[in-house]
């Protein structure tokens, strides 16, 4: 089953976090979606929430 996630990916610059919404069909791949944004958007931090409950953040 899919699950919807909202991803707040935040530059270096400082500027107000992006939203990006990112379905994902298991934990794992949840991990990895959220790894692999932070290393091609080169982000500071990206937020991982759950109808607005943060779960987790990956810093950079």
């Amino acid at each position: 089953m899919l699950t919807t996630y909202e991803f707040y990916v935040a530059q270096a610059d400082g500027a107000e976090p992006r939203f990006v919404p990112v379905l994902c069909e298991s934990e794992r791949e949840l991990v990895r979606r959220a790894r692999e944004l932070l290393g091609e958007k080169n982000a500071a931090f990206v937020e991982v929430r759950r109808a607005g409950q943060p779960l987790f953040r990956l810093d950079r």
